[in-house]
């Protein structure tokens, strides 16, 4: 069982799915690749790598996409990646960090336009009662 998992919803996304399995086959992830209908030879992309494919008949919408692939992962750790995203480096620092104690909530990994090789950063906190009650009432 790998330590992540890592599930990627398509739909169109041929031009950019490959670098996208490439990197993240590189990371020893468990990968799933829950596509939505597409009809522009993602699925063919996909399976030439080997990835773990759910085919949708119709275009179920993202959240539900999402769903099927957290559904068949045996994985401590999930990974939600879009197609147009490249994993650059290790993920073992992401699981670290979410292993720490009191880190459950959301992780987020920098992202790096290709275009315009900016930073961007996310900055969110970890849910904690305290906060949430805050929060809702101020």
């Amino acid at each position: 069982m790998a330590a992540i998992g890592i599930v990627v919803v398509t739909y169109n996304s041929n031009a950019v799915i490959g670098a996208c399995l490439d990197a993240a086959l590189r990371s020893g992830a468990e990968i799933v690749v829950v596509d939505n209908a597409s009809a522009d030879g993602t699925r063919e992309e996909v399976r030439r790598r080997g990835v773990r494919l759910i085919a949708n008949s119709s275009n179920l919408g993202f959240a539900a996409a999402v769903n099927q692939g957290f559904r068949v992962l045996n994985c401590p750790f999930i990974l939600l990646l879009n197609p147009d995203a490249v994993v650059g480096t290790s993920l073992e620092p992401l699981r670290q960090a979410c292993e720490l104690p009191y880190s459950a909530g959301p992780a987020a990994c920098y992202s790096i336009p290709k275009a315009t090789r900016r930073l961007v950063l996310w900055r969110g906190d970890c849910p904690r009662p305290v906060l949430s009650f805050w929060k809702f009432w101020w």
